[in-house]
């Protein structure tokens, strides 16, 4: 998965993350700190257009979830304070204030 992630970035498909993050989901791989990590670093790290960021506004909070809940009873991920920021921080640039705090 970090291939493909890398592979996105170096094509500059970035705008493919909510859906790889759904595939990541799916395969179980929510529990890979370093991988969500990454996902969310990839989504933080430029500003793209209005819809692309509501985008990853929308799958920052999915991945948030990981962090709060644990996925099919799985032990949650312990908060990192770059994983809280770049959340915080692609929630704000999307205009989710209220979100955010």
């Amino acid at each position: 998965m970090m291939d493909l992630l890398q592979a996105l970035d170096t094509d500059s498909r970035l705008d493919l993350i909510p859906q790889i993050w759904k595939d990541i989901k799916q395969l179980g791989h929510t529990n890979k700190a370093d991988l969500v990590e990454e996902v969310l670093a990839l989504m933080a790290r430029d500003k793209q257009s209005p819809e692309v960021q509501a985008s990853f506004a929308d799958c920052s909070l999915a991945v948030k979830s990981v962090y709060e809940v644990g996925d099919r009873g799985r032990t949650a991920l312990e908060w990192t304070a770059s994983a809280l920021g770049n959340i915080t921080f692609l929630l704000l640039r999307a205009g989710r204030m209220q979100e955010a705090w």
